[in-house]
């Protein structure tokens, strides 16, 4: 039969082909090569990047530090205040409502209520007692007021610290309150608590020149809320002045101008001259408290603001000269007050 050969013939070269395209893959031959991790030999097609399905998980969101109490500087009552156990209650009672660790449950705190208020959300906070000076005592001393002045420590309120990261150092507050006690069987106890509401400020280009003085002078320490009765320029021209000459001589310590004194003189219906911004107390003298009597310079200090025109100003004793007055109360401060209240 013709034709029977060649068709075989081109069947076989077909299959020949065939197979010969199969076997040209990078499997095949020795032309293939597997190679060492990073070898570049022609032929091999990179290793694929690794699916993002196969990465480690997730980190954890970060988990907010806890803060701790602040360390506060021990504050001790000084020789020769009176009736030390008033104050002693005092301080007791506010370091308790302001000690608070936000890893602890909130102890009850009534009628501290308003001290409970200066604590941020979640923050650790502690008190650390510049003077507790009286703002009245009456005579049978059942009833009086101790106007507080402290730096509140807080940890944890804006520093935004996590778990495991340095602890920050805590934030100083000053704080002015006014806590009102009373004794019942020779014990004194805290009935009330006033935290006083500072007043707004005002441009300070607006303020008088001797107030930004007043203000930026080192040599008179003012707390917070006395800096803020400046700024608000709600103190008396007389009381500004008679501070910044004083400073010359003295450096002075200033407990109260305005804001945290009681609005009346203690245990009467007169206002007070603080309450007018006409007065202001001083708790130390070169850095030497007015209660410890003998160190203190307070008679020449009396002596000065007289003759500057203070029409009252009270201390531990009564020097004579005009206006000046003592008193129980008046044992731990001076008071310098313009123009009768």
């Amino acid at each position: 039969m013709t034709g029977g050969p060649s068709r075989r013939a081109a069947l076989a070269a077909l299959a020949a082909a065939a197979t010969a395209a199969c076997s040209s893959g990078p499997d095949a031959g020795s032309g293939s090569s597997t190679g060492s991790p990073g070898s570049s030999s022609s032929g091999t097609s990179p290793a694929p990047a690794p699916s993002s399905s196969t990465a480690g998980p997730e980190p954890s969101p970060a988990v907010p530090a806890v803060p701790a109490v602040p360390a506060a500087a021990p504050y001790a009552l000084l020789p020769g205040e009176v009736e030390p156990a008033c104050k002693q209650a005092a301080l007791d009672a506010a370091s308790a409502a302001l000690t608070v660790d936000a890893a602890a449950p909130a102890a009850d705190a009534t009628p501290l209520e308003p001290l409970r208020a200066l604590v941020p959300t979640g923050a650790s906070t502690a008190l650390e007692v510049v003077y507790p000076q009286y703002g009245g005592l009456d005579g049978p001393r059942r009833t009086a007021s101790v106007m507080l002045v402290a730096d509140l420590l807080v940890a944890g309120a804006t520093t935004g610290a996590v778990a495991g990261a340095a602890a920050a150092a805590p934030e100083r507050r000053s704080t002015t309150v006014d806590l009102r006690l009373t004794s019942e069987g020779g014990r004194w106890s805290v009935t009330e608590v006033l935290v006083p509401v500072l007043p707004a400020a005002v441009p300070v280009d607006q303020l008088p020149e001797p107030t930004r003085q007043l203000l930026a002078t080192d040599r008179v320490e003012l707390p917070g809320a006395a800096r803020a009765d400046l700024l608000a320029g709600a103190v008396h021209p007389a009381v500004v002045s008679t501070l910044l000459e004083l400073s010359q001589t003295w450096r002075l310590h200033v407990q109260v101008l305005t804001s945290g004194h009681p609005v009346n003189v203690f245990a009467t219906d007169r206002v007070s001259n603080h309450t007018r911004g006409r007065a202001v107390d001083l708790w130390a003298l070169d850095g030497v408290p007015v209660v410890e009597q003998d160190r203190s310079p307070w008679r020449e200090v009396v002596e000065a603001a007289t003759a500057l025109g203070a029409s009252e100003v009270g201390g531990p004793q009564d020097l004579g000269g005009r206006g000046q007055f003592t008193d129980q109360v008046h044992q731990d401060h001076l008071h310098l007050g313009f123009g009768r209240a």
